[in-house]
């Protein structure tokens, strides 16, 4: 009998806008501007809206006679809680000795549970404002998988 029990906290994700006037930065890595605190408490948390999406806005757009630009939104780096990762795997093994006299030859069975519990895991929301999955997750990892082998060894 053998496991593995991974426990990890959300990794710290930062919005960000779909284009760049400030021209400070390349295209997609300005930051909106943070108006409100955007992670909700656990229990209002779900995939199809992961954060408080209205706790950012674009920063305001000017224009000059060289065209639009903006200051840079007023967003920090990682303001934004992910999903977290509990995932617990476990290894049954059994041997058996074939021959009552005969220690050569043995039969191993073995059983894999890889996310025994199939505890969803969720993959990161979408980043971009703006868009359509903003604040939403779209997809997860593997659901519980199961693996048998039968081994000779002699």
């Amino acid at each position: 009998l053998s496991g593995i029990l991974t426990l990890q906290s959300g990794q710290p994700l930062t919005a960000i806008l779909s284009t760049a006037l400030s021209g400070t930065q390349s295209n997609g890595t300005d930051r909106p501007d943070m108006i409100a605190t955007p992670n909700l408490p656990s229990g209002r948390r779900d995939p199809s809206h992961w954060f408080d999406t209205a706790a950012f806005q674009p920063p305001p757009v000017f224009y000059d006679s060289q065209g639009a630009f903006s200051i840079p939104g007023n967003e920090g780096r990682n303001v934004i809680t992910g999903p977290g990762l509990a995932e617990a795997d476990l290894s049954l093994e059994k041997h058996a000795r074939l021959g009552a006299f005969s220690e050569r030859a043995n039969l191993v069975f073995r059983a894999d549970f890889f996310n025994l519990t199939n505890h969803p895991n969720f993959d990161r929301p979408g980043l971009i404002l703006g868009t359509s999955n903003f604040g939403r997750i779209n997809s997860a990892e593997n659901s519980r998988q199961i693996q048998f082998s039968l081994r000779l060894n002699w």
